[in-house]
């Protein structure tokens, strides 16, 4: 939960675009928590698509990770994260 916050907490102050590197790191984090399947929140998939749109990176493999997770919690979304997650996925296209 704290990697996936400070990703949207980063994306969210604008500071992505600055630290890529340090951004780099934490997406290679993520992609390794979401490819374990680790138990994660609907809504954590959604700051994390959001933040992935915030920063314009179509990381795939995180995507595809993310989408795994997406569909097996798909029933417990929100209206906010259903349209956070169409806004990030309109915004990646």
């Amino acid at each position: 939960v704290a990697l996936v916050a400070g990703y949207y907490r980063m994306a969210k102050l604008g500071g992505l675009h600055e630290a890529d590197s340090r951004c780099d790191e934490m997406e290679k984090a993520l992609h390794g928590r979401f490819a374990a399947q680790i138990e994660v929140s609907s809504q954590s998939i959604s700051n994390t698509l959001w933040a992935l749109a915030r920063r314009k990176n179509q990381n795939k493999p995180l995507l595809d990770a993310l989408a795994v997770h997406a569909i097996r919690r798909s029933a417990e979304f929100r209206m906010q994260d259903l349209s956070s997650i169409a806004r990030a996925l309109a915004t990646l296209r």
